[in-house]
Parts: structure tokens; C-alpha cells; sequence
């Protein structure tokens, strides 16, 4: 780990702790990011770094213009899985074969080419040709 991930992660936990212990309520703003910098000797950077980590956790909610504030704590539940019986693709899902990996032979085709419907009735079954007009 690098002196400046150290930094960033140690302002982290610091500031997490001190939201758990409940010094800034939910809702309320945090100080400004210079004042923050100032009181843990660091660059508004590592600042900024420590409070994007904890906006990700969910801790924290920054607003554009307006601050980062303490955000209601949000319960994580575990994703469960089906009881039903395996994971089933997407594809299988749908009736689709799945594609066939890289370098493995193309199947066979299953079916030929669908004939051309005969052409309607009163219609030149010759196709158009463009010929240039003829001099006189």
C-alpha cells in the first residue's frame, strides 16, 4: 500500500467511526472538504478520495454545490439464490442454442434457403436494366 492509500483509507475509517459514534446526525452536513483537509493534515484530495469511499458504501450523500451529508444507514441484505434448481442461461431461457465457443466447428444447417414467392400477377418477372438512350 502506498503512504497516499494509507492516508485516504485512515480519513476513511476515522470518518466512519465518527459517523457511528453519531457526531454529525442524518441529514446534517458535513464541514467543508478544506476544513476536513486541514484538521487531518492531508490534501483536499485525500479527502475527497475517503469521502467517495464512503459514498459508495452507502454512508455518505454528496450533493453537486451543496456538500457531502450523512445518509440514513441503508441494510445490505444477501442476495439469495433460486431454490428451484440451477442457474439456466438467458438463451436456454428463451429457446436460443448458446453461441459456440471460438475455434469449435459451425453445426451443420438445419434448414435451406426459403424460396422466392412467385412475382404478382401482371408484373415483368424480367428485371430492370438502365440502358443509355440511343443517338439518332
Amino acid at each position: 500500500m502506498s503512504p497516499a492509500e494509507r492516508q485516504y483509507q485512515r480519513v476513511a475509517d476515522d470518518l466512519r467511526a465518527r459517523v457511528g459514534r453519531r457526531e454529525w446526525q442524518v441529514g446534517e452536513r458535513l464541514p467543508s472538504r478544506a476544513k476536513l483537509a486541514v484538521e487531518y493534515d492531508v490534501g483536499e484530495n485525500v479527502l475527497q478520495r475517503a469521502q467517495e469511499v464512503l459514498i459508495t458504501e452507502g454512508l455518505l450523500a454528496g450533493r453537486a454545490g451543496s456538500g457531502t451529508y450523512v445518509r440514513q444507514p441503508v441494510v445490505r441484505r444477501p442476495m439469495l439464490r433460486s431454490r428451484v434448481g440451477a442457474p439456466v442461461s438467458f438463451r436456454a431461457q428463451l429457446g436460443r442454442p448458446a453461441r459456440r465457443a471460438a475455434g469449435s466447428p459451425a453445426p451443420p444447417p438445419t434448414s435451406r434457403p426459403r424460396p422466392r414467392p412467385p412475382p404478382a400477377s401482371g408484373s415483368n418477372p424480367e428485371p430492370r436494366r438502365c440502358t443509355p438512350p440511343t443517338s439518332t
